[in-house]
């Protein structure tokens, strides 16, 4: 087999992130991440800031829109945060109307996940203003939350994404 990549594939990766991640101590900047996807010949990546998921979501909306409107081989993840209970609904109108079609709950990472009441308030919201939802679902019971979370009569034919599956809980991924 040739170590060239075929050219008539397309890539695309759902998930990255760029900016600092303090607790890993990784700064993925903007241009490491563009960089890495030409390096592997990722065409089309949807992408957030760290700051959107670890400081300032309506801050970190602006940031990832702003950046995959200077590339447009990236697609805006924005995200929503319930801890800041007065924003995240301006916030989710101001992404949709900036064209974001795509949402990620982050509950585990931010320390919600038992929050059962919140994330089905923000998975709800997400799908009823017609976008894609993708939730973190790493730990034990993660899936499980999530699907329930995002289950609506209204919404029967709307699919949510799991990021973070692993070996300890893709059997209840799977079911």
């Amino acid at each position: 087999m040739s170590d060239e990549p075929r050219t008539n594939a397309e890539i695309a990766d759902l998930f990255t992130l760029f900016g600092f991640w303090t607790s890993r101590g990784v700064d993925i900047s903007l241009d490491t991440l563009l960089t890495t996807l030409r390096k592997h010949h990722v065409s089309t990546a949807a992408t957030i800031t760290t700051t959107a998921i670890f400081s300032d979501f309506v801050l970190g909306n602006r940031q990832t829109i702003a950046a995959c409107r200077n590339n447009p081989n990236l697609v805006p993840i924005a995200t929503l945060d319930p801890r800041r209970h007065l924003a995240w609904e301006d916030a989710l109108q101001q992404a949709i109307q900036q064209g974001c079609w795509l949402f990620a709950l982050f509950p585990e990472t931010q320390g919600w996940w038992a929050d059962e009441h919140s994330l089905r308030t923000l998975a709800q919201a997400i799908l009823d203003a017609g976008a894609a939802l993708m939730v973190e679902a790493s730990q034990q019971g993660g899936p499980g939350r999530a699907a329930a979370a995002s289950a609506d009569a209204a919404h029967p034919d709307k699919q949510v994404i799991l990021t973070g599956v692993n070996y300890r809980n893709l059997g209840e991924a799977l079911s």
